[in-house]
């Protein structure tokens, strides 16, 4: 069974199932094998990529439920999938599902809603707020050092 929120996409060919993985470790490896973040794959795989990067893209996904399936396996993949374009989309869509998006209403930056006020609200234990003002203890000034 595939789940999206593993960062699992499912596609066929010839009537047998694969499964691309590309969780963290999936695009750990990916990035490893390519020295490329997941990013700069998905920007490489959008403007004509060669032929070797889809396959690599293709094998890295497969490797953690078919580990017996090879680079050259994952090349030859490529005509059964329809089109290049196809098989394009959905490496782009299986490495893209793992990143989301900021739908309405939400921040995909957590430093901007940390400073706004609009994060989660989780603070550590025994964090305090940053809205409360600290006073010393005590009543008498400090010492000057002047």
């Amino acid at each position: 069974m595939v789940s999206s929120l593993k960062g699992e996409t499912g596609f066929s060919i010839e009537g047998q199932e694969f499964v691309l993985v590309f969780d963290v470790y999936g695009l750990s490896a990916m990035e490893g094998r390519l020295e490329l973040s997941a990013g700069e794959v998905v920007a490489k795989l959008s403007q004509n990529p060669p032929l070797k990067l889809i396959a690599a893209v293709l094998w890295t996904g497969l490797r953690e439920r078919h580990p017996n399936i090879t680079e050259e396996d994952a090349m030859a993949f490529i005509p059964h999938m329809g089109t290049i374009i196809k098989a394009v989309t959905l490496c782009i869509n299986a490495i893209s599902s793992v990143f989301p998006t900021a739908g309405e209403g939400d921040d995909a930056d957590p430093r901007k809603a940390a400073a706004d006020g609009t994060g989660s609200g989780y603070s550590a234990p025994g964090a305090v707020s940053a809205s409360v003002r600290r006073t010393r203890s005590g009543s008498k000034p400090r010492a000057s050092s002047t």
